[in-house]
């Protein structure tokens, strides 16, 4: 389905956000310098900021018309969001973690068990967060993401805390949950070279606006 998107965002005495995409790709990435607004973009599809103009769409489904007064609050998006740092439950053990996702989104049994399939996690269902490396984190975190059976993952900068040695596996098991779960992603980063092995389609940010589409 499409994502669309045309909003403006002002914070408080600095940065202002006026940006327009349209994306129906499995992987959609948002890339530029830290600062340019990739997040801001991120956080207004997702609901969790509101826009002062403009419009979102998902589909057939309105999610804000600020002309119209509609805000379709995060919770009712079904949008999965995992953010830069995975914000997992330390002491809870691996499948604690993602029971909390699937039991609190209402997931689908098949969902779980897919998702610690695809992202190769079984061995480590019992073993607390805090133990893990943190790459094993990031499948962690993409896995309770995909489990609560989101239809759009946003993904914020998912490859920063991951080692560098580890980053392009990282990528590839992005790669392989769009095209295993069919849900579409939108990620950013600032890296074009690990956003060209990840996105069918990448938009440049640049201070608050979408000023090209790289090649």
């Amino acid at each position: 389905m499409a994502l669309s998107l045309h909003c403006t965002f002002r914070y408080p005495q600095r940065f202002a956000l006026d940006a327009t995409l349209s994306s129906a790709a499995h992987v959609t990435a948002l890339c530029g310098a830290s600062g340019s607004g990739k997040t801001t973009i991120l956080m207004l599809i997702a609901g969790l900021l509101r826009p002062q103009a403009g419009a979102i769409r998902y589909g057939d489904e309105v999610w804000v018309d600020v002309a119209s007064r509609r805000f379709v609050p995060p919770e009712a998006r079904r949008v999965g969001v995992m953010f830069q740092e995975p914000r997992l439950f330390p002491h809870y053990s691996v499948r604690k973690n993602l029971n909390y996702g699937y039991v609190r989104r209402g997931g689908e049994p098949a969902q779980m068990d897919k998702a610690i399939e695809t992202l190769e996690i079984g061995d480590l269902l019992t073993r607390p967060v805090h133990s893990l490396s943190g790459g094993q984190k990031q499948r962690v975190a993409l896995a309770r993401a995909i489990v609560s059976g989101p239809q759009l993952l946003l993904l914020d900068e998912p490859l920063t805390s991951v080692e560098p040695a580890l980053q392009e596996k990282i990528a590839v098991y992005v790669k392989r949950v769009a095209k295993e779960f069919a849900t579409p992603i939108v990620l950013v980063s600032h890296s074009v070279e690990l956003v060209q092995q990840m996105a069918e389609r990448t938009f440049w940010v640049k201070d608050g606006e979408i000023v090209a589409e790289p090649t």
